[in-house]
């Protein structure tokens, strides 16, 4: 920059401009600008690393949840959501494996991060202030199998901004987790349906509840019952190790 002021400063504002003078001040633009294009051709192409708070992936794609997991899950921490799944899943360290306030909100995206994995936290939080979800074992093999997890269960942290910090247990032994590759929804459980768009009313609870889990009812999850539709705000999926 120093070799540009110092051409710019022999020129006068009535001075025609020579083709050397021109040549001074156009030879160090084009060297600082093919810099910074390879500067950010290295960091577009670096690895991406675990909590190192820079966005290491191409810019037209999404964050990685690695990246934003520390901040994520401190986040939730403050709220107290993860206090009660703690213990009811019996895990010492949670990993985001998917945030839709990071990642795209498709099921393309959204099944490579769950499928084969396992002991997952599903979190969904709605446009009313309701935190709710489901927790399973068993990794789902692929979209098309169906999973069968007895020891899954339903939980609900917040009910319209209120506490709950309550979960149920299946009675029997279903499917607790169906993804979708198209369609209306993202993925489906016994208990609730998730919209596959964002920014839509789509997603509502199942009706019946307590054949599947003792001493559920719809009003547990939200107020808004079936057949009415609300729109889920964010998904969040943690891998407990």
């Amino acid at each position: 920059m120093e070799v540009i002021d110092n051409a710019l400063s022999t020129i006068k504002d009535d001075d025609i401009i020579t083709g050397k003078q021109l040549k001074q001040i156009i030879t160090p633009i084009s060297i600082v600008l093919s810099t910074l294009s390879i500067r950010v051709s290295v960091i577009d192409h670096l690895p991406v690393f675990a909590g190192s708070g820079i966005n290491t992936k191409k810019r037209n794609e999404m964050k990685s949840p690695l990246l934003s997991a520390l901040h994520t899950l401190s986040e939730l921490e403050d709220d107290k959501v993860l206090l009660k799944l703690k213990g009811w899943v019996h895990g010492n360290k949670a990993m985001v494996i998917y945030d839709s306030e990071y990642d795209e909100w498709n099921s393309n995206i959204f099944n490579k991060r769950i499928i084969s994995k396992g002991n997952v936290s599903l979190l969904v939080f709605t446009e009313d202030k309701d935190i709710f979800g489901i927790h399973y074992k068993i990794p789902k093999v692929n979209v098309e199998s169906s999973l069968v997890d007895q020891s899954h269960f339903i939980f609900s942290i917040e009910r319209h901004g209120k506490p709950t910090n309550k979960m149920w247990k299946s009675t029997q032994e279903i499917s607790c987790l169906t993804l979708f590759e198209s369609g209306s929804f993202l993925f489906k459980t016994p208990a609730f349906s998730i919209q596959a768009v964002r920014g839509r009313k789509g997603s509502y609870v199942q009706t019946q509840l307590s054949q599947f889990y003792s001493m559920l009812k719809e009003s547990k999850l939200t107020y808004i019952p079936y057949p009415s539709f609300f729109e889920v705000t964010r998904i969040v999926g943690i891998e407990w190790v």
